[in-house]
């Protein structure tokens, strides 16, 4: 329907923090999901933070997130070939702003891996207070962003349902992700 936008395609699967470590689980399910999307994971128990975990995901090419919510794991260990960021809030879930230090300090880690080839997604959800969109311009312009890379841009948002200025590419992704998520749950 959209060639241009084929290959472009995520999907978030966010595990609840009751949710220990199941490596069978987790293979059966990476076994189902179709290789012509890219997956992340945000694990939320600390159980899932280790080697075998990321083998796993290294196996599917699927991503680990990268998040710095202080109650939930944290990591910054590539799985993919692509990073993908949450920027939840660090202080205040969903709430809190980044300073132009802690921004500073997310581009070293997004050039670092921009270096090593890989495509970067960063969503900003901390927009209950407004801060999402300022933070994300702040981070791209300290990032240099250029679309200069492998396949997509660095894409930036907040709340999808209200956000007019979005780029065209990630609300259709979005758009195009919720309705697959719709057709696994109806299968």
């Amino acid at each position: 329907m959209y060639p241009a936008l084929s290959g472009h395609h995520l999907i978030l699967w966010q595990l609840p923090p009751s949710l220990k470590q199941n490596l069978t689980r987790l293979s059966a399910f990476l076994d189902l999901l179709p290789s012509s999307f890219k997956h992340a994971f945000e694990f939320r128990h600390q159980s899932w933070v280790n080697q075998e975990t990321w083998c796993l995901l290294k196996k599917y090419n699927a991503a680990v997130v990268f998040q710095d919510w202080k109650e939930w794991p944290q990591t910054n260990v590539a799985t993919a070939d692509f990073i993908y960021i949450r920027f939840h809030g660090n202080k205040i879930l969903y709430t809190s702003e980044y300073t132009y230090q802690e921004l500073q300090e997310w581009s070293r880690v997004i050039k670092k891996y921009l270096g090593q080839g890989k495509d970067i997604y960063a969503y900003f959800n901390n927009d209950s207070a407004g801060f999402a969109v300022s933070n994300a311009l702040g981070l791209k312009k300290l990032v240099g962003w250029r679309p200069l890379f492998k396949q997509t841009p660095i894409l930036f948002g907040h709340n999808f349902s209200s956000c007019k200025s979005m780029p065209l590419l990630l609300k259709f992704t979005i758009w195009q992700t919720n309705l697959y998520l719709i057709k696994l749950i109806l299968m």
